[in-house]
């Protein structure tokens, strides 16, 4: 179980086992740790990043037909396409997630931009309202200077 609530898988769409290697029996993540080096994205292939090098022979036996059937997903054109669109929604994705920062960062600017002003303008009246009284003020003066005496 999670201590927490994480970000990344909140935000998932699809159901998903979340394996944590750091909470696994030291014997487990050895094992696992094997597994998952199948998966090893340094291994991408400078040209196509949906292949990985992988040495089956690397591997022990119980998972060669795993890389096998890796092997084949990849060699598979309908697959292919399917990983293509796949990147091609997710690079739209980040384009509208870039798109949605910048508007962010612009709606924050127009408020501060507007609180200043907003605080601009209560000094104004502020000033406004003083000069009132001071003119007020001169006012009374001049009437009591007019007085008859």
């Amino acid at each position: 179980r999670l201590a927490g609530s994480e970000e990344f898988i909140e935000s998932l769409t699809h159901d998903a086992f979340i394996i944590q290697i750091p909470a696994l029996r030291e014997e487990c993540k050895t094992e696992l740790e094997q597994l998952l080096s199948l998966f090893d994205q340094r291994r991408a292939m400078p040209n196509d990043e949906h292949i990985l090098e992988v040495d089956e022979t690397a591997y022990p036996e119980k998972y060669r037909p795993l890389v096998r059937l890796l092997h084949r997903a990849v060699s598979n054109e309908e697959i292919r396409d399917v990983m293509d669109v796949e990147d091609e929604i997710l690079r739209d994705f980040e384009n509208l997630e870039r798109h949605i920062d910048r508007q962010d960062g612009i709606i924050e600017k127009q408020g501060k931009t507007i609180e200043e002003q907003g605080k601009a303008l209560g000094e104004k009246d502020k000033a406004l309202e003083e000069q009132g009284k001071a003119l007020e003020e001169l006012r009374g003066q001049l009437q009591r200077l007019r007085a008859p005496k």
